[in-house]
């Protein structure tokens, strides 16, 4: 390998090497502020929703409270239960329910059930009176306090409903168990998200209820699926991290859990559509490298050359010198200061020899002279 290229090689390395590493830095610089912003909006995004639930099932418990407070339904309730052919009472009530339902068109249905049996006396839907729903949980917990059952699947209407009760009383006496079922598109909205961000809730049975991008406004129902997330949320925690989903997808995913819901709330996007930003801006600081590179080629070309050439220059006279002794190979100025001085040197060093072979050419002459003179004498 010839003087020029280890030179051309050498300020490459040392000029491109520290290039490529800072390169690598401000990659995995920006590939990380776009993952710690993209996990704080995500956790943003989330906190929303999850305040947009809270608000969404606050409103629709404070609403049954009201109801189940009103004198007049209490009195109702009391006249029904003891007196089962109290048509006059449950005509009644069946319109209290339906101005409710016009008030509140979330609600699919309102009955009352009885508080020993929980048959239903009257509702806003009559094909529902005379059903038990005796094994209801929201039944039994509903004659102690106002709850609010977290989502499930409903026989009955073939869709995924939420379930409220609050007891009824007159005069502190349980009367009856006032119920609604609520329909939950508003709900479907809040977890909607444009793609490709996905949101849906599970419950603590690790029952996934899933919510769809908003071109399908659905809620579908998926079981026996676990992920770092939801055991995250479940147990309480509310964060952002990168894991893998329910799917096995690795996701920028933030978790967080719904009191009043008793469910967790996830919310999450693929890293690959994350990172995919990040891939943009590295493409950017790898051309900029490229561009940077060839530049630092071409100095590295002219340096070696400027380095290179009078040295190979020089080895070359040293070469016929040696093996033509000839006088015209003195080396003109050109290179660095250091390569001119060794130029400078190397034709001072020729001129001097000369000098030399001269004076010895002339001696001999003169000594041949002599002695031609005192062989004629």
């Amino acid at each position: 390998m010839s003087i020029k290229t280890k030179l051309i090689l050498a300020f490459f390395a040392v000029a491109f090497i520290p290039l490529l590493i800072l390169g690598i830095i401000l990659f995995q610089g920006v590939k990380s502020d776009i993952l710690s912003t993209s996990k704080k909006d995500i956790l943003y995004i989330s906190n929303s929703q999850k305040k947009a639930v809270n608000t969404f099932s606050m409103h629709n418990m404070d609403f049954i409270r009201f109801l189940s407070q009103i004198p007049d339904i209490n009195r109702v309730a009391h006249s029904i239960i003891h007196e089962p052919d109290a048509a006059q009472a449950k005509e009644m009530t069946q319109k209290v329910f339906n101005k409710a339902l016009l008030a509140n068109r979330e609600f699919e249905a309102l009955f009352l059930l009885h508080p020993e049996s929980g048959e239903v006396i009257v509702s806003s839907q009559p094909y529902l009176e005379g059903m038990f729903f005796n094994k209801r949980k929201y039944f039994h917990l509903g004659k102690k306090q106002l709850i609010l059952y977290p989502l499930h699947y409903s026989l009955a209407l073939e869709k995924n409903i939420m379930a409220i009760a609050a007891p009824v009383k007159h005069e502190g006496a349980l009367v009856g168990v006032l119920a609604v079922w609520v329909n939950i598109s508003e709900l479907t909205s809040i977890l909607s998200l444009n793609p490709p961000f996905e949101s849906y809730m599970v419950t603590r049975s690790n029952i996934h209820i899933i919510g769809k991008s908003r071109i399908n406004k659905s809620l579908t129902i998926r079981s026996g699926i676990f992920s770092e997330g939801v055991t995250r949320a479940l147990a309480g925690e509310t964060g952002s991290n990168i894991y893998e989903n329910h799917e096995g997808v690795e996701v920028v995913g933030a978790y967080t859990y719904i009191d009043i819901l008793g469910t967790a709330l996830l919310t999450e996007v693929k890293s690959e559509n994350v990172l995919e930003g990040a891939h943009r801006k590295a493409r950017k600081v790898l051309l900029i490298t490229l561009i940077l590179a060839l530049l630092v080629l071409a100095v590295s070309f002219a340096m070696g050359n400027q380095i290179a050439n009078p040295i190979q220059a020089l080895t070359g006279r040293f070469k016929r010198f040696n093996q033509t002794g000839a006088d015209d190979v003195s080396e003109p100025h050109e290179g660095g200061k250091e390569v001119m001085e060794l130029s400078t040197s190397f034709n001072n060093m020729l001129t001097h020899r000369k000098e030399i072979e001269q004076a010895l050419v002339e001696s001999e002459r003169k000594a041949r002279a002599i002695s031609d003179a005192s062989m004629d004498s």
